[in-house]
């Protein structure tokens, strides 16, 4: 199972918000560090954007094909300008917009429908 601790969190986030400002070429000071291990790994993962509540782009890979920065900037770009469900995020909507970037696990074969875990484990 991929977990990561909060600051590594944080530079997730701060690289998604970063990713699609600077493609709306909206000022972003935002930094983020990646020099740990584990964003090297291979992991599938999603990028949800929301305005005032409702959603506004969601894309993702369910199985790891890069490493998570390079997927958390693919999957930024897609949600916010290639979401085939809405219009591409303009600038007026960048500051109303909030991230949740979800990190999958590899997935593992259940043997036993009792090793499911609502709320926790999504389902092929």
């Amino acid at each position: 199972m991929i977990e990561l601790h909060k600051e590594q969190q944080i530079s997730v986030l701060h690289l998604a918000r970063k990713t699609i400002a600077d493609k709306l070429e909206v000022p972003c000071g935002l930094q983020s560090d990646f020099s740990d291990e584990i964003f090297q790994e291979h992991c599938g993962a999603f990028v949800t954007l929301h305005i005032n509540g409702s959603l506004r782009g969601c894309i993702g890979f369910i199985e790891g094909v890069k490493p998570i920065p390079e997927t958390i900037e693919e999957m930024a770009i897609s949600s916010a300008f290639k979401d085939p469900r809405f219009s591409a995020l303009t600038k007026n909507e960048y500051d109303n917009m909030d991230i949740e970037v979800s990190i999958l696990s590899p997935i593992e074969e259940v043997k036993d429908v009792s090793e499911i875990v609502v709320g926790r484990d999504g389902l092929i």
